[in-house]
């Protein structure tokens, strides 16, 4: 409506995922938003950082959210946050998000001495030399 001839827009969201619901992800998919979902892994990596403000974990909210989106057909990744919690369980991590489907394409945030460093890759593609490359960057922070 406003922008010039032959235009395109995009657009995209990151979110934890707990409220979304049927009718966000119609309106997700209506407006082609791509959404990232903040995931950190299973049930019991991803509820030990992520809780609500009574301190109940989110896992089961953000599963609801990304089965929304898929009922939808709406273009989502996930976002994980690696950190001392988590980081010594690749292998785990790696095998929930091949089981589960919903780690297709992945961000990865690396939290050491007070610094993040962001690594995106997809496991469709090279998986071995991604992961080889993310280790490498971990061993030059440590």
């Amino acid at each position: 409506m406003y922008a010039p001839p032959n235009t395109i827009i995009s657009n995209s969201l990151q979110t934890n995922g707990t409220l979304i619901d049927d009718r966000w992800a119609s309106f997700f998919k209506t407006y082609n938003f791509l959404i990232g979902v903040s995931l950190d892994g299973p049930k019991e990596i991803h509820d030990s950082r992520r809780v609500n403000s009574v301190g109940i974990g989110s896992y089961n909210r953000v599963m609801a959210g990304i089965e929304h989106l898929r009922n939808h057909q709406v273009d989502f990744n996930i976002l994980m946050v690696i950190h001392k919690g988590n980081v010594g369980k690749a292998k785990e991590l790696m095998e929930f998000y091949r089981r589960t489907g919903v780690g297709s394409s992945l961000a990865f945030y690396f939290l050491c001495k007070g610094r993040s460093i962001r690594i995106r890759f997809s496991l469709r593609r090279d998986m071995n030399n991604r992961m080889n490359f993310g280790k490498e960057i971990l061993v030059q922070l440590l």
